[in-house]
């Protein structure tokens, strides 16, 4: 059994040998293993490191190549999620890469454009790359135009780079309104363009079609000959203007003004201005010039020469003298200038008068105070205009009337200066004494005078009336005043002298008089002869004066030679004829009535006593005539023609007989007008004349059809037209003249609108003509209607092929101009609108048919003053161009801004047809501009240090007070942390709490800084955020108070309370003490006097027991005094409570004080006492606080 256990053991331990030596060699094989496997790994290890350096290099490289890129750079997924983007695309979206990183790219793109469109998805699935042109937001709301190129990439997501085309864009839309508004500009600008060669005999190589509206001729006329342009400009002129222009070759440009022969053979001015165009090379290429017709101005500067010495020297021999006077900044006066008659005036020479002080110190001491009032109305803007008195520089007294007119500076809104003009009107005050005193003889005579004088108001009432008119109206002098004047006026004549009243009132109509009926106070009835005239003061009108002749007896004898004379007369005017009676030899004209005066176009008064020799057209055959009737002694008739009085023709048929005529032997003449007759008789002929003439010479071809459509007749401007003769045309059908193709159309349609009478009468059409030529004709056809012969049709053709190619190019330009982005408004030279784009209408709001007719100042707000408008139109209507901003008023009542371009559209003669604005809206620049300029003005002025940093903490911006707290220059914060004005050991709580607080709407509150040289410094801050539209954070701002001074005023505050509350406490202290030091030997005192008195009570005189009372009464009073004391200082402190109680005045206070001082009194030998008025006087207070 032993043995068996051995050798299992020792086949055991055998066993286990060997696999121990198994396991050493499967060890040592696995560390082989494991080495070459590390060895490998080592390798592979630096291997991958290399790949994955390279592959990191490459992706920083790529990454750099992106985020550096000069394109934004949009990459995101397979639904358009955006995964990265680069620095240029945050930069032109204006959104911070981590909002970029959560937009979809859809979101960059108005919702009204986004489309499947946008990314053409068919082509991208292709892996093709799109390129497209598209509109997108920006973070502050402005719109930006990218060119966008897309693909889509092996791992479905999509990228896309954008470029900004915005400036590209309005570069382009800038380009095409500029060629658009230099088309307009070069069709209407009064200046001629050409190039010339570089060679020495200025050949012109182009020139524009200008030319021929300004000098007359064609451009070929210039092209066709190398001195065509040299020869004609005058000789005065020709050597130096042509040594002017070859100073282009040296200088590069060249002005020069010269006279030029024009077409028409006179010579004008003209501008001339060259520039040297070089090549890429810098040789000269050619010259470029614009010329421009100066005449008028050269005219203008002329005639203003003549007018300023005109002007100067009747300034200088007038009566009066001008003046233009300084205003000072303090409202003093200064004299600038005069000019005429001042030393004749005034007696002083300009510069004595300026050493003396002016008009202010020669004004007479009398008239100072009313000369002050006058010169402060100059300071409200008002015109003054007075009469004053002067003294001369001799002395004695002037009178002047001053014109003065303000100078007004709008912008500052005040005085800068005076102008105006000075009178000598002392002759004129002399000559107002002197009426005063003849006014007083006058009146004196007016009473002994027979004729009747008077005066009224304007309402009709008698202010003055002599003696006569008392007598002839039989009413005192005193009872007429007062009365109306028509209360004496016949009925029948007062409607007749109250217009004349009116008349004179409102018209003045010097020596007219009136005749009418008056009615006295007793009732009697007479004629009187009137005659007023307007009673002024001051130039005011203030009644009627007028004279009066009583006509009675005078008016009784007319009427009775009226009533025999008018048989007579009624039979003399009535007539139908003409009646002039004549006296034979001289032919003067005795008398004629109204059909004469009507005939030959004269008033009664006019051809009485008027010779017919100077009305007749043939004067011997008119003496002729007479002759023959004078021998005759009967009647003789004639027709003769003779002149009115405008020296018109009339035919008459004249029947003449001798009569006798107040005595003497004269001719009656009966003239019956037959100019209407005879003027039909020569129309008629002229007529035929006329017909004919026009036919033949028209320029417009006019033809004849009858109703078979058959040429009758055709004029030679119809052959011109068609290129056919006559013989070719008359007697032919109408269709022959067009091409084969309508001939047999064209025939029947005649014939049928003919017979039906449906012709067109007026067209415009395009006809192709035999010879295939294409032709714009304007036809206008009537018809012909002779009596007793069939209808024609007379058909009048008027080329107008040119026209109407223009109309064409015209309607493109307008065309471009309606669509045109910038405003376009056509005037006339009154500012009186004809034409609106459609530009205009959106911008200002008004439509097109609310502004046609009205002026362009509709448009216009106060800011727009009159003195710049006035320039404008000046500079517009000389021609010139005029470029400005205005700030105009949409229908709305909305202002905006708007840059204008203005300038005058002329004719081939050079008049203005109208004026040209074009304008452009530049509103949101003008308001942008306004802001920066507000935010940067408002931020760069406050005290208080300003930063805005971004949310990485950048610095973006400082103001001016934050660089003088900190210490640092702009360019050593600009960029870097904020954390550079922190303290270093700022605790991290600290500023996670100012961040914090920042973001959910501000935070403030006091804290310590850093300045540049290292110093601590406490400031208050105070911090708001700046969001997004979404909201979200984009920057912080600080406004940061440095609080050093507040702080040490607060810490000296503090030590000075302790000093002062240590104080109270000592005075608490020695208050008690006192009041203890003096108590108690006081009520020793007072207890002593008690005892005192009680022992002498029976021996006590009246004198010793009212001592005793005033040492009782003193002794409390002086304990009262430290309870005073004490009661006080609880009232500094606030702790004193007082007991309200009722006083009687008379028994507690009075009567102490008397009780106190009344054997004072008394040693003094005085009488103390106090009088009661008020038996029961009492008052409610604190006992203990009455002294």
């Amino acid at each position: 059994m032993l043995t068996e256990n051995i050798r299992v053991r020792k086949e055991t331990e055998e066993t286990l040998k060997n696999k121990e030596n198994e396991l050493e060699k499967y060890q040592a094989h696995l560390e082989s293993l494991v080495n070459e496997r590390t060895k490998n790994l080592e390798i592979e290890i630096l291997e991958r490191s290399k790949v994955e350096k390279a592959l990191k290099e490459s992706e920083e490289k790529y990454k750099n190549i992106l985020e550096f890129a000069a394109e934004a750079f949009f990459q995101g997924d397979s639904k358009g999620n955006l995964i990265i983007v680069n620095s240029k695309a945050v930069e032109l979206t204006g959104y911070a890469r981590e909002e970029l990183l959560s937009f979809n790219l859809a979101d960059l793109f108005p919702k009204t454009t986004f489309d499947a469109e946008l990314l053409r998805y068919d082509l991208l699935q292709e892996g093709k790359a799109v390129i497209t042109e598209r509109e997108i937001l920006t973070k502050n709301g402005s719109r930006l135009l990218i060119e966008m190129n897309s693909k889509k990439m092996p791992d479905g997501t999509y990228q896309s780079f954008f470029r900004n085309i915005t400036e590209r864009k309005n570069a382009e839309e800038i380009l095409k309104r500029t060629q658009e508004h230099q088309t307009l500009i070069l069709q209407s600008l009064p200046m001629v363009y050409y190039t010339t060669n570089v060679s020495p005999d200025l050949n012109t190589t182009w020139i524009s079609d200008q030319v021929e509206k300004i000098a007359g001729f064609l451009p070929k006329d210039f092209s066709d000959s190398s001195v065509f342009w040299t020869e004609r400009i005058h000789p005065v002129d020709r050597e130096a203007t042509l040594n002017e222009y070859k100073k282009v070759f040296s200088t590069g440009s060249s002005l020069t003004e010269y006279r030029w022969k024009c077409a028409d053979g006179n010579y004008r001015w003209f501008s001339d201005r060259t520039a040297l165009v070089k090549n890429e090379s810098g040789q000269p290429h050619l010259v470029v010039g614009m010329w421009l017709d100066i005449t008028e101005k050269k005219q203008a500067e002329d005639r203003l020469l003549k007018s300023e010495e005109r002007f100067r020297l009747i300034s200088n021999l007038t009566s009066d003298y001008i003046f233009s006077t300084k205003i000072a900044s303090d409202g003093s006066a200064e004299p600038d200038w005069v000019m005429g008659a001042f030393e004749n005036i005034t007696g002083y020479t300009f510069d004595e008068y300026k050493k003396v002080g002016g008009w202010r110190k020669v004004v007479h001491p009398d008239d100072r105070e009313k000369d002050e009032v006058n010169f402060n109305k100059l300071f409200t803007n008002e015109v003054d205009v007075s009469e004053i008195r002067t003294i001369h520089k001799q002395g004695r007294i002037i009178w002047l009337r001053s014109y003065a007119q303000p100078i007004w500076d709008n912008e500052s809104n005040k005085l800068v200066g005076v102008y105006g003009a000075v009178q000598d009107i002392t002759e004129r005050k002399h000559a107002e004494e002197y009426l005063i005193e003849s006014e007083t003889k006058l009146r004196k005579i007016a009473e002994g005078t027979k004729a009747i004088l008077f005066s009224t108001n304007k309402r009709g009432q008698f202010t003055y009336a002599n003696k006569a008119a008392s007598e002839v109206l039989e009413l005192e002098n005193k009872k007429l005043i007062g009365k109306f004047y028509l209360k004496f006026i016949h009925p029948d004549d007062r409607e007749r002298v109250h217009s004349y009243f009116q008349q004179q009132l409102n018209e003045n109509e010097k020596d007219r008089s009136l005749d009418f009926r008056y009615i006295s106070a007793s009732g009697r009835v007479g004629w009187l002869s009137f005659l007023v005239n307007t009673l002024s003061i001051d130039g005011n009108v203030t009644g009627l004066t007028g004279v009066a002749q009583e006509i009675t007896e005078r008016k009784q004898t007319e009427e009775a030679l009226r009533k025999s004379e008018t048989q007579y007369r009624n039979l003399f005017e009535t007539a139908n004829d003409a009646i002039i009676i004549f006296e034979p030899e001289s032919e003067i004209i005795l008398e004629a009535n109204s059909n004469a005066c009507k005939i030959y176009d004269f008033t009664r008064d006019e051809i009485i006593g008027l010779s017919l020799k100077k009305l007749t057209v043939d004067i011997e055959a008119g003496e002729l005539q007479i002759a023959m009737t004078m021998k005759n002694k009967g009647k003789k008739n004639f027709e003769t023609r003779e002149y009115t009085r405008t020296g018109k023709i009339i035919y008459l048929l004249v029947n003449t007989s001798v009569i006798e005529y107040e005595g003497k032997t004269a001719i009656l003449s009966i003239n019956h007008d037959i100019t209407e007759r005879k003027i039909a008789e020569e129309k008629l002929i002229a007529s035929e004349l006329q017909f004919r003439s026009v036919w033949e010479n028209s320029t417009d071809g006019m033809r004849i059809t009858d109703g078979q459509g058959i040429i009758l007749m055709v004029n030679n401007a119809f052959c011109k037209l068609v290129e056919m003769q006559k013989a070719e045309l008359e007697g032919k059908p109408l269709s022959i003249i067009y091409n084969e193709e309508n001939r047999e159309h064209i025939s029947e349609m005649h014939k049928k609108r003919l017979l039906s009478k449906t012709v067109q009468l007026n067209f415009e059409r395009e006809l192709t003509l035999c010879n295939n030529k294409k032709y714009w004709f304007d036809v206008t056809n009537s018809y012909l209607e002779i009596e007793n012969q069939p209808t024609m049709l007379l058909s009048i053709f008027r080329d107008i092929t040119e026209r109407k190619l223009s109309e064409f190019e015209l309607k493109k330009l307008s065309e471009a101009v309606e669509q045109s982005p910038a405003s376009v408004v056509m005037t006339d030279v009154n500012g009186i609108i004809q034409y609106v784009n459609k530009s205009f209408s959106e911008i200002s709001e008004y439509s097109f048919d609310e502004v046609i007719g009205k002026h362009s100042d509709m448009f216009s707000s106060d800011y727009n003053l009159v003195g710049k408008k006035d320039q404008l139109w000046e500079t517009v209507l000389a021609g010139n161009l005029w470029r400005g901003e205005f700030l105009n008023k949409k229908k709305s009542g909305k202002l905006y801004w708007e840059d204008a371009t203005i300038k005058a559209v002329k004719d081939k003669e050079g008049k203005i047809l109208s004026i040209l604005f074009v304008k452009e809206d530049i509103t949101l620049k003008k308001n942008a501009e306004q802001e920066i300029q507000l935010l940067a003005h408002s931020i760069e002025s406050i005290g208080e240090g300003v930063s805005i940093t971004d949310v990485e903490d950048q610095i973006l911006f400082v103001n001016d007070a934050f660089i003088k707290i900190y210490g640092y220059s702009r360019d050593e914060l600009i960029g870097k942390d904020i954390r550079v004005i922190r303290q270093l050991n700022e605790m991290p709580d600290e500023m996670n709490e100012i961040v914090s607080g920042t973001v959910v709407g501000g935070w403030k509150g006091e804290i310590i800084n850093r300045r540049k040289d290292g110093s601590l410094f406490p400031v208050y801050l105070s911090t708001s955020v700046v969001k997004d539209h979404n909201g979200i954070p984009v920057a912080l701002i600080g406004v940061a108070t440095d609080i050093t001074d507040t702080k040490k005023a607060h810490e000296e505050l503090v030590l000075a309370k302790e000093r002062a509350e240590k104080a109270n406490t000592l005075k608490t202290e020695f208050l008690a003490q006192m009041s203890h030091e003096i108590r108690s030997p006081m009520n020793v005192t007072l207890s002593f006097a008690s005892l005192i008195r009680e022992e002498l009570e029976e021996v006590l005189t009246p004198e010793l027991i009212e001592c005793f009372k005033g040492i009782d009464y003193a002794g409390k009073r002086l304990i009262r005094t430290v309870d005073l004391i004490l009661n006080m200082s609880e009232v500094q402190l606030g702790t004193y409570e007082p007991t309200w109680s009722e006083i009687d005045l008379n028994a507690d206070i009075l009567e102490r004080v008397r009780t106190e001082y009344i054997s004072l009194a008394k040693r003094k030998g005085l009488e103390f006492n106090y009088i009661k008025s008020i038996p029961n006087a009492r008052v409610y207070g604190d006992h203990n606080s009455l002294n």
